[in-house]
């Protein structure tokens, strides 16, 4: 990269979605170990036929509260913040739509 897009990256405002994350959760190098780190607590030996039954069963309502609680541990805020978090992380991996400064 040449100097002037250095320092236009190094000048940018933080996105908000960032605001109070570690940076190890900022890296996207990072992104597939915390977003496994929650998948797994997800992970059941059983399965629904529908929603509902989904959300009558005591165990898989004990993961989804789970997951919510490592999501906090992790330091995001609530589940939106962690959504768009992912989001972001998909489209910097996959180098989709990314501008890095208006030309």
């Amino acid at each position: 990269m040449n100097k002037e897009t250095l320092n236009k990256i190094k000048n940018a405002k933080e996105n908000p979605i960032f605001k109070g994350l570690s940076d190890e959760i900022k890296d996207p190098k990072n992104f597939i170990k915390i977003e496994n780190k929650i998948r797994r607590t997800m992970i059941s030996d059983h399965k629904h036929a529908t929603i509902k039954q989904f959300m009558k069963c005591k165990r898989c309502q004990d993961k989804v509260r789970k997951k919510a609680e490592m999501i906090r541990e992790l330091g995001f805020k609530d589940f939106i913040q962690y959504q768009n978090w992912k989001k972001i992380m998909v489209i910097i991996l996959n180098k989709q739509d990314l501008k890095l400064y208006e030309q």
